[in-house]
């Protein structure tokens, strides 16, 4: 079967036929009759199993999602901001690629490889002109060494425009900034700044690398982002941070927010001099503890110390001390929640242990074990995560070593006492415990941010191991991030209630199809009738109905 078009008055018509030999001769014999263009197409569109029989369909490509994201492109002005710091003399721009790469990392991450073919199957090449085949491997590659010539970092250059833009389009303020690190490992050993490190992956034997991260209190916009040698604590990157926003975006006030992990003698001096406020959790070191536990449950449990947020419930109270040289605000912190499950979590582990221990020692006693070093480091295995709260003897009779335990009633009850208790510092002395508390627990926006950025974006798997095309895919996830959170502002300044990588997964269903005839001439291409959420999210974003092709 196929389609035959008819002219009538200058109007087209369709009709499904079937070619049969009535006395010996060809002839056409006609088995349904379609219409116009626009009942072909409502035919099309609603599963008409004949009319799709008779036509063909050789492109059905993606446009929904990649349309959304290369148009908060467009708003955002990406290609020539990049092409301004980037100049590559013939071929296709940096500018574009880098987005259509970072519009990749958000949809459908591939490999170099493979992007030619994943672009040839989205409307990206009928919206811009550029040939898929200009998208090969060895074109991205050289696309990514002009972001890193010869280490010079034009990355920053181009996130330090991002930022204006964010605060001339958005109105984006930079007062209030929050500043984490994550690592991403790899699976070869060229990379020249993989190292062994502590991995936040659970792989400590692979090799890896430090990002660290700057994103704005509101939306969580990203500022910029560092990369680090895979062995640089969370500590000796803070100095780093600091002089980027000094020096590079020239910020001289705001109020800095990290983890417990990054507070440091050297960082809170530095701090100090920059002139930043700052808001961060206290390690459970001895001045610590004991400031935790002066603090009585009398006292800490009164109702007018109940502090609700829309993260956590906990108690808390106020205190000035001079930590650092300085006076700062601390808030001594309890969550009941976090209390119950230490316990329960401690006294679970303890009678694990107590069980595997009287087990050992009957067996020492009924044994002939001579090597106490042996002995030592069963039981020490046997105590990982316990340890502080038993006592252990060891004893020789004879040749013979034995062996007996007891739990320590003062260490259980210190631990009980400090029990989801914990200490945040802030130079900011006027603000209540309640604002300090919403501050720092909003932090957890960033730790989403790295989630998103090695989940939905793809910063793994890393199929570079050369210093610059390392740090540019980096670059590369950042834009993928910045797409994701300005898709996710739009939606929300529009009244949508739908997170950026959900709305991405309605808009993949909107697809551009293209309809020929058999012999392979263009009856139309129109997109999929999109839902009701699908255009109202389309709509929001200023995402045009393509037109269709005749």
């Amino acid at each position: 079967m196929q389609l035959k078009a008819v002219k009538v008055k200058g109007l087209v018509y369709y009709s499904i036929v079937e070619s049969v030999r009535i006395n010996g001769k060809p002839r056409h014999r006609y088995v349904k009759y379609i219409g116009s263009r626009d009942k072909l197409i409502e035919s099309l569109l609603k599963g008409d199993e004949l009319a799709i029989k008779a036509a063909k369909v050789p492109e059905v490509l993606d446009y929904g999602n990649v349309a959304a994201l290369y148009k908060i492109c467009e708003v955002l002005d990406l290609r020539q901001m990049i092409n301004r710091h980037v100049f590559k003399g013939g071929g296709v721009d940096v500018g574009i690629q880098a987005i259509f790469m970072a519009i990749n990392h958000c949809v459908d991450p591939v490999s170099k490889n493979k992007f030619e073919f994943w672009y040839k199957y989205t409307v990206l090449e009928k919206i811009t002109g550029i040939k898929a085949e200009k998208l090969n491997a060895q074109n991205l590659c050289t696309a990514l060494d002009y972001l890193y010539p010869e280490g010079n970092d034009k990355a920053l250059d181009i996130e330090k425009e991002v930022v204006e833009k964010l605060k001339e389009l958005f109105g984006i303020e930079m007062d209030c900034l929050y500043y984490d690190i994550t690592s991403t490992y790899f699976e070869g050993t060229k990379c020249l700044i993989a190292r062994l490190g502590y991995s936040r992956d659970g792989k400590p034997d692979k090799l890896q690398m430090n990002i660290g991260l700057v994103v704005t209190k509101e939306e969580r916009f990203p500022v910029f982002h560092l990369v680090f040698e895979g062995n640089e604590v969370d500590i000796k990157t803070v100095g780093r941070a600091i002089s980027s926003l000094k020096e590079e975006f020239s910020i001289s006030d705001c109020l800095l927010i990290f983890d417990r992990g990054m507070v440091s003698e050297d960082n809170i001096g530095e701090l100090d001099e920059s002139g930043y406020d700052f808001i961060c959790g206290l390690k459970k070191n001895r001045a610590v503890k004991a400031m935790l536990m002066e603090v009585g449950d009398a006292e800490l449990l009164k109702e007018q110390n109940l502090v609700k947020n829309t993260e956590k419930v906990l108690y808390a109270v106020e205190r000035v001390r001079e930590l650092y040289g300085k006076e700062r605000k601390v808030v001594l912190c309890y969550d009941t929640e976090i209390a119950a499950f230490k316990k329960r979590d401690r006294g679970e582990k303890m009678k694990r242990a107590e069980e595997e221990l009287s087990a050992y020692r009957a067996k020492l006693a009924g044994g002939n074990y001579r090597e106490l070093e042996k002995v030592v480091s069963k039981v020490k295995a046997i105590l990982n995560g316990v340890s502080p709260y038993f006592k252990r003897t060891y004893s020789k009779e004879g040749d013979r070593i034995t062996f007996d335990f007891k739990s320590r009633d003062d260490k259980i009850a210190d631990a009980e006492r400090l029990d989801g208790k914990y200490a945040l510092m802030s130079t900011r002395t006027t603000m209540s415990a309640k604002e300090l508390i919403s501050a720092y627990y909003d932090k957890d926006g960033i730790e989403k941010a790295f989630c998103c950025s090695k989940q939905p974006i793809g910063l793994r798997p890393i199929r570079h191991w050369l210093d610059g095309r390392v740090k540019a895919h980096i670059f590369i996830c950042y834009l993928s991030y910045l797409l994701m959170k300005t898709l996710e502002y739009l939606l929300k300044k529009g009244g949508l209630k739908v997170n950026a990588e959900n709305s991405l997964k309605q808009l993949s269903r909107v697809k551009y199809v293209v309809v020929t005839n058999p012999d392979g001439a263009i009856i139309t291409s129109k997109l999929s009738i999109p839902s009701r959420e699908q255009r109202e999210i389309m709509d929001v974003l200023g995402v045009e109905y393509i037109k269709s092709e005749t």
